[in-house]
């Protein structure tokens, strides 16, 4: 799993590669090895056949989208989960929204560090699902947060 990112360095740092594939990637699914289906035509299944460049979601996302989209994803779930903290110590300890946002903190962590592990995040819709859901409820409760009175106390909106 950890191969990959040393092959993926060399490859955009010798003629394999430019410095715009570098930046942005080959494209959206080029990292797949598609054994059927739509994208049977991909960089790993035509360039990189059995080499499994998209084995993690790491590596996938820097084949697909590059550097630049890569920092895009990991700042979404670095924020993301910045936000749900900076909520949780707003919000009293044992109340219903509390609750859900510590769940959410939880998987907004677990779906981050699965990005080293396996490559669900890029291809799988249920699991790119409960990532939306979960973000979508932390910033749910980020907008809804009110502030009331000038000594600037949260309460739950």
């Amino acid at each position: 799993r950890k191969t990959v990112f040393p092959f993926w360095a060399q490859y955009h740092q010798g003629a394999g590669g430019s410095f715009i594939n570098t930046l942005v990637g080959s494209g959206p699914g080029s990292s797949k090895d598609a054994k059927g289906g739509l994208s049977v035509h991909s960089l790993a299944t035509e360039r990189f056949p059995g080499y499994g460049i998209g084995l993690t979601g790491l590596a996938g996302l820097l084949w697909d989208v590059g550097i630049l989209g890569t920092c895009a994803v990991l700042g979404l779930f670095i924020a993301a989960y910045r936000v749900a903290r900076n909520l949780l110590q707003k919000t009293p300890t044992g109340t219903l929204r509390w609750a859900n946002l510590k769940g959410a903190e939880a998987g907004v962590a677990m779906v981050g560090l699965s990005f080293l592990h396996n490559n669900m995040f890029l291809y799988e819709i249920g699991f790119q699902t409960l990532s939306m859901l979960i973000f979508g409820y932390i910033f749910y409760v980020q907008r809804t947060q009110a502030v009331v009175g000038a000594d600037r106390k949260y309460v739950n909106g």
